[in-house]
């Protein structure tokens, strides 16, 4: 079909530049139908074409498009796959050197060491080597893709759109280019834009399970929890051993409060990759979620052994997370305080990332029970300057409204906080446990607003488990 055939147009059309690099055309087919299954972004297709780089290496050593591509495809295989970011670093790390020896333009191995600096938390090394690959070879798409990446973990919007769409006009069938547009218009408060276009591509793909996933996140973060939980339930039906649909499952059930559900999921999902992050995470919060803290610690530390000693700094921030929000579910403030600290960035980071508002508001109230005040009106200061700075950036999102509530509660400002949760619930906010649980909103516990809030929640998530039973989709 035509269709077909501007698909595999807007693919090929990626590497164009680079197989020029070698003369050998066996190396070069090699080579091109490693991107193809490279694009696909599920363990067994990342796998696969690590075997289509190394055979075109076969044909030609000094295909330097080659090495960066074993490069990043063992970085991609860290989220998507069994192996850690440190691990898969270190395998890495010498392919883009192999690379760069051979030719030291080569878009491809600046973009692999873009990516490779991403994925251990350092972010303005990363920033720097993809745009060098973009001077290089301003087609380069995988070059912007994760450019994008690395603007929006660091909160800034503007710069990811902008990026994004100069890349869709060069690649507009491209699904990740697709996926993280829409994520951006969402969080800027443009839900509608990025869903249709992501309905559009799905047509055409209807088996993807990288689309099916997204739009299902998508229709979760806007209260659609049986759409939602439709789309999820398809993409895990494609792809059960795929640890990012496993970890998509889990959250969904997590959200629909079937933390049991979740669990079998998780640890069956982490008998199969036991190193992949995504899974990890899911468990440690499904653990957290259902008060069954020994085991959540347990976890934590075993992940971080298994990082060692050298692990990046942000790996270690966010175990000291996890550990703080362990201590603090205990009652054990001197300990959640330590943690907190230790998870607080080292900069005054320009992100808004909900985990670094999280880290900073607990902190500024764990302090504050342990009678320090001084550090306590600072950290929550932080916060404050950091959602500021979000809303600069054009953040419109249920999340955001959300945490302004948690930081106003902390204040003592109960209306003011009690008519932030109100539009962040018509923004798409239905996670009843995070409102169970969360420390920061004490103050409001009482209030009969937030009473019918929660009401309203269970009675949500009730009436979403009884349809879903209905569909039959799901042994609930």
């Amino acid at each position: 079909s035509h269709i077909a055939q501007a698909l595999v147009e807007s693919f090929a059309g990626l590497e164009q530049k680079s197989v020029g690099q070698t003369d050998n055309l066996a190396a070069a087919n090699a080579y091109r139908t490693g991107r193809l299954h490279w694009w696909r972004r599920t363990p067994a297709e990342l796998e696969k074409s690590l075997r289509f780089f190394a055979e075109a290496l076969e044909h030609d050593a000094a295909h330097a498009p080659a090495y960066a591509a074993l490069a990043d495809t063992w970085m991609l295989l860290s989220q998507y796959g069994n192996i850690t970011p440190v691990k898969a670093a270190a395998k890495a790390q010498p392919m883009i050197e192999k690379a760069l020896a051979i030719d030291p333009e080569s878009a491809e191995a600046f973009a692999a060491l873009g990516l490779t600096r991403w994925q251990i938390g350092q972010k303005d090394a990363a920033e720097s080597a993809l745009r060098h690959s973009m001077e290089l070879n301003e087609d380069y798409i995988p070059a912007q893709l994760w450019l994008a990446g690395v603007l929006g973990e660091q909160g800034r919007y503007p710069e990811e759109h902008q990026v994004l769409e100069h890349a869709m006009v060069l690649d507009p069938l491209n699904e990740l280019l697709a996926v993280n547009y829409a994520d951006n218009q969402r969080i800027r408060g443009d839900f509608a834009s990025g869903r249709q276009m992501l309905r559009g591509l799905l047509e055409l793909r209807p088996d993807s399970t990288m689309l099916l996933r997204s739009l299902a996140m998508q229709e979760l973060s806007q209260g659609e929890l049986v759409e939602g939980w439709k789309l999820v339930q398809r993409s895990y039906q494609l792809e059960p051993d795929n640890p990012a649909d496993i970890a998509a499952m889990a959250k969904t059930l997590v959200q629909l409060g079937q933390t049991e559900e979740a669990e079998k999921l998780l640890v069956a999902g982490l008998e199969r990759a036991s190193q992949n992050f995504n899974l990890l995470h899911a468990r440690w919060l499904n653990l957290l979620v259902s008060k069954r803290y020994e085991e959540a610690e347990r976890l934590v530390r075993e992940t971080m052994a298994d990082a060692g000693d050298n692990a990046p700094s942000m790996l270690r921030r966010s175990f000291s997370m996890q550990l703080g929000l362990i201590a603090l579910a205990r009652s054990d403030f001197p300990a959640a305080r330590q943690y907190f600290e230790e998870a607080i960035g080292e900069d005054e980071d320009a992100a808004f990332g909900a985990d670094e508002i999280l880290v900073l508001s607990l902190s500024s109230l764990v302090s504050s029970h342990l009678g320090d005040q001084e550090t306590a009106d600072e950290r929550l200061a932080a916060a404050e300057r950091k959602i500021g700075r979000a809303r600069l950036n054009g953040v419109d999102d249920a999340e955001i409204y959300y945490n302004e509530a948690t930081l106003l509660a902390m204040r003592d400002q109960v209306p003011e906080a009690l008519q932030k949760l109100q539009q962040s619930y018509e923004r798409g906010f239905r996670d009843l446990w995070l409102l169970e649980l969360d420390w920061r909103l004490n103050n409001l516990r009482r209030e009969p607003l937030f009473v019918d809030l929660q009401s309203q929640l269970s009675l949500e998530i009730d009436q979403a488990l009884a349809e879903i039973r209905a569909l039959s989709l799901a042994v609930l």
